[in-house]
């Protein structure tokens, strides 16, 4: 065969959607590669999945030096090491995707990319399927494209996941009550960060959650009430800084409202104020 009747036939399967090229890599289209590879024979696997982690691992070798890497070469690398028993080294790998892609999937949450950031998310999910954070991350980035459904679907897998592994849940119905409150599912967000508080009666960031909350629910006594509280016993804590200083500054207290908002400026600026707290609530600050 010729190399122009063999770019003919790449071009016909490409317009049929059976193949997908960019001029450089051709791969099968994803709904055809996982038709055929249910009807691969048993027999057959192990050398399919070999073949398959040759070809992603020769993807994976090239792009290591590019600045802009396709997580999703990768995560398929992985997926065929596993499948093709070599356990050993796809747990390696794994651990360096969950490092490379959860820095990224986070930043681009932070600037209010959703719909990016719910796609490294899922790649993360199946790749590492029992990570607690990603699958809150999947359940924040649900809510923010207005998929209730499958937000508390996420939320609710993670709490299964934390209880099974032994891990704390309490951060986890914080966060779920916090983006119900953003969008005004106070019933749903107030069920929440009781369940959450059962567990840390005095946790700050549950507080300021709560504060925020009856902000929104113009319940502002309430809500500077537990403002205060928590800047009594945390003057430094950084949600508590952000919130409470837009709440004065819509309130028209505006002279507190710089004086919070100088010490957040503070906060950004010098790390020694910066005392970590576990599962202190984040990335959610702007709207």
């Amino acid at each position: 065969m010729s190399e122009s009747e063999l770019e003919k036939i790449i071009n016909e399967l490409s317009t049929r959607c059976i193949l997908n090229f960019d001029g450089k890599y051709l791969e099968m289209n994803e709904a055809v590669r996982r038709y055929f590879i249910t009807t691969i024979k048993k027999e057959d696997n192990d050398s399919f999945h070999n073949t398959a982690a040759k070809y992603y691992q020769d993807k994976y070798e090239y792009e290591l030096d590019l600045i802009n890497k396709n997580p999703s070469i990768v995560a398929e690398f992985v997926h065929h090491l596993s499948m093709s028993e070599q356990i050993d080294k796809a747990k390696e790998l794994k651990i360096l995707i969950v490092e490379e892609i959860k820095p990224t999937a986070r930043k681009l949450y932070r600037d209010k990319q959703y719909s990016k950031s719910f796609e490294l998310y899922r790649l993360l999910q199946k790749i590492v399927p029992d990570d607690v954070e990603v699958l809150a991350y999947i359940g924040r980035c649900n809510a923010r494209l207005g998929q209730w459904n499958s937000c508390d679907q996420a939320f609710e897998s993670a709490i299964e996941v934390a209880r099974k592994i032994g891990q704390q849940v309490w951060w986890l119905y914080r966060d779920w009550g916090h983006i119900k409150a953003r969008y005004n599912y106070f019933d749903d967000a107030k069920d929440y960060f009781e369940k959450a508080s059962y567990h840390r009666p005095d946790d700050p960031s549950i507080k300021s959650s709560l504060a925020y909350m009856h902000w929104r629910q113009d319940e502002h006594g309430l809500a500077r009430d537990l403002f205060e509280e928590v800047l009594n016993d945390n003057p430094y804590h950084k949600y508590t800084l952000t919130f409470y200083s837009r709440f004065l500054s819509e309130t028209g207290d505006y002279v507190n409202a710089k004086l919070l908002k100088e010490r957040l400026n503070n906060l950004e600026n010098d790390y020694e104020y910066r005392k970590p707290i576990e599962y202190d609530i984040d990335e959610d600050y702007d709207d």
